[in-house]
């Protein structure tokens, strides 16, 4: 399992690689790394224990650990940039938290970031199908999805990594939370053509013949990637670029393919064709986004009335016909009804 992505900045790519530290106790013995969860270049993440919490009734911790090195070293910087962005947004609802980082190993040569625990990963949900036997889950942790970056970027931060596998949540596939933020920036533009998983990268930061791509759009793009993943249980193309068959397949038919490949209804293709326009400006905004996932009453032609009457009620996406439904804009921390906010579409 691909539990986070280590291709923090500044890790560099000539270090040794990182040995298996299952077993270790680390933080003066008051936690023990007892099971190692995913591997990345410059990154190892660990479920550890708290070995002072009772035996029946254990607390558990996901722990992610890399090289160090000295003190104001790039390394150390990219390092410390992570946790002390990663900690600020703690606090935000739709964010793993992070508690504390450690030194350790004999000379203190690795770092480890203590963050919370959580079952699964979106990228485990949608490879044991979760959303796809049981699709009314997907919106729900799709707007969990869409309120976490949304989030992020009110504070001025940009993930720059979002996919599966750096979204905790339940066993059950809902309770969404962004995690890893070792490629986080805060700047608003950027000229790294290589930051992030090719999969979920725009067409715009593949192009290396630009000068620079927005860090804002990047992002919006992986989240389309990782919810149109949600809901077909699969990626539409492994590279946003022309030389890719898959990404031709569909600029050659962008009205029918995802609709005959991939059996959406009309209602989600028209979606997704949005959220993958060639220009960063013909692509929604996460409220646009969002608001639309709530409009959509199926997202596959494949399900129709398989779903438990429970799960249903309470995950499927709120009536159009209800006028005085209330959406919550967390960034604003206000309420507005959900004709304003389509008037406020409309205007846009």
């Amino acid at each position: 399992m691909t539990f986070f992505n280590s291709s923090g900045a500044g890790a560099g790519s000539d270090l040794p690689a990182l040995p298996d530290l299952t077993g270790t106790y680390i933080d003066d013995g008051f936690l023990q790394l007892v099971k190692l969860l995913g591997r990345g270049t410059n990154a190892m993440v660990y479920r550890a224990l708290e070995t002072t919490s009772p035996e029946d009734d254990p607390t558990y911790y996901a722990i992610k650990c890399m090289h160090n090195d000295v003190a104001g070293s790039q390394r150390v910087l990219a390092i410390c940039n992570e946790y002390n962005t990663h900690k600020a947004l703690s606090y935000q609802q739709g964010v793993t938290t992070v508690h504390k980082i450690l030194r350790g190993g004999e000379d203190g040569q690795y770092a480890f970031i203590v963050m919370e625990e959580a079952p699964s990963t979106v990228h485990d949900a949608i490879t044991s199908q979760v959303y796809v036997r049981e699709p009314a889950r997907a919106p729900g942790a799709m707007l969990n999805i869409l309120d976490s970056v949304r989030g992020c970027h009110a504070r001025g931060v940009y993930h720059r990594d979002v996919k599966p596998a750096n979204l905790l949540c339940s066993a059950r596939g809902t309770s969404v939370k962004l995690a890893d933020f070792g490629a986080v920036t805060r700047d608003s533009t950027s000229s790294e053509f290589g930051s992030s998983t090719s999969p979920y990268r725009s067409p715009e930061s593949l192009d290396s013949s630009r000068a620079s791509y927005s860090n804002r759009d990047a992002d919006l793009w992986a989240v389309s990637m990782t919810l149109f993943a949600m809901v077909t249980g699969d990626k539409p193309w492994a590279a946003a670029l022309p030389s890719d068959a898959g990404y031709a397949l569909y600029r050659a038919d962008e009205d029918a393919h995802f609709i005959e490949t991939f059996n959406l209804t009309p209602a989600a293709a028209a979606f997704f064709r949005w959220c993958f326009a060639p220009e960063p400006r013909d692509r929604p905004t996460l409220d646009e986004m969002s608001y639309t996932v709530m409009t959509i009453p199926r997202f596959t032609r494949a399900h129709t009335a398989i779903l438990p009457r429970s799960s249903a009620a309470a995950l499927s996406p709120p009536r159009q016909v209800a006028p005085d439904y209330r959406v919550v804009d967390r960034r604003m921390q206000n309420v507005a009804t959900r004709q304003r906010l389509l008037k406020k579409m409309r205007r846009a």
